[in-house]
């Protein structure tokens, strides 16, 4: 299953005369859940036909393939195109909308965020750490 990347995970970008495509991009590896630095390695000029790329985890050594796709009426960007990587992440993302939830508390939203990075990391008794600070830090269950 392919899996979209957020743009916020580029970190670089490789361009010639008519394109611009992510070169590097930070992102949880699918096969052993760190989170990595992928530097892709492009099969072909960027272009608006089809972008194809690997990697290897510096971790696992697990081979990632990377697609590159773009709408063909517009100029050809890493911000106007969207990436996605296979095998798709298994990585959790958090709720929509939870940034801009104005009954939840600051402290609340740290700890679910810290909750989740922690899961997404495999990191199993940090995120069984995390979620008991996470529900004690929500006022209807730590009144019971």
């Amino acid at each position: 299953m392919l899996s979209q990347i957020n743009p916020s995970q580029f970190k670089s970008d490789m361009s010639n005369n008519e394109a611009s495509i992510p070169y590097v991009v930070a992102i949880n590896c699918s096969y052993c859940r760190i989170t990595a630095v992928f530097q892709l390695n492009w099969k072909s000029n960027p272009n608006k036909m089809g972008n194809y790329a690997e990697a290897l985890c510096p971790g696992c050594s697990g081979k990632l393939k990377f697609f590159f796709l773009v709408n063909e009426n517009s100029p050809m960007s890493m911000h106007s195109g969207a990436l996605f990587v296979y095998p798709g992440s298994k990585e959790r993302r958090p709720l929509s909308g939870l940034e801009s939830a104005t009954p939840l508390s600051e402290p609340l939203k740290r700890s679910y965020n810290s909750a989740l990075v922690a899961f997404n990391t495999g990191e199993w008794n940090s995120t069984a750490v995390m979620s008991r600070r996470l529900l004690g830090n929500c006022p209807d269950v730590a009144n019971r």
